[in-house]
């Protein structure tokens, strides 16, 4: 009988000891999750914005908002910059989540981002002629669709990267 009471004694105060480890292990594996979580979210935001910038500037590239060369030469720029900015979230993105549809979203967005980009560059350099640049650039950037009211291929791949960073902000799984 006293053999088996100092086993319980040593067992009681093992769990002791071993019960405040196994919760601190709990709870930080707990946080540990949701602070990745809150780290995805605040990237796919700061994501959602760089995208509306990236639009404000396309679309003034689209629709001609500028008023001569310099002017659609540093729209080019900015657009560039905000380029070079939404691809580095996206691809940071694309690592911690290892979603395969995310992924191909991504590239599909990249080839589309990058052909834009390769109009834009044809006519940085042009400065002969306004005008002549102006239609050349608006005839480039307009998609081959049926019809007009259509988005832009890049705008439609944007579109369901921007929903997929909606659920990411939400803290929703993709």
């Amino acid at each position: 009988m006293d053999y088996c009471s100092s086993n319980l004694d040593i067992s009681i105060k093992f769990l002791q000891l071993l019960v405040p480890i196994c919760i601190t292990g709990f709870v930080y594996y707990i946080w540990h999750k949701q602070k990745s979580k809150e780290l995805l979210s605040l990237e796919a935001k700061n994501l959602i914005i760089e995208f509306f910038e990236l639009n404000k500037i396309f679309h003034d590239l689209e629709k001609l908002n500028f008023d001569n060369v310099k002017d659609m030469q540093l729209r080019i720029r900015e657009f560039n910059s905000h380029k070079v900015k939404v691809l580095a979230k996206l691809i940071f993105l694309q690592n911690c989540l290892g979603n395969i549809d995310f992924k191909n979203n991504v590239d599909i967005f990249k080839g589309e981002i990058w052909k834009v980009s390769f109009i834009y560059e044809a006519y940085f350099e042009n400065e002969d002629n306004y005008a002549v640049t102006k239609f050349e650039l608006d005839k480039a950037l307009q998609p081959k669709t049926i019809f007009d009211n259509d988005l832009h291929p890049m705008l439609t791949s944007q579109e369901v990267l921007l929903e997929a960073c909606k659920k990411i902000a939400m803290y929703r799984s993709i």
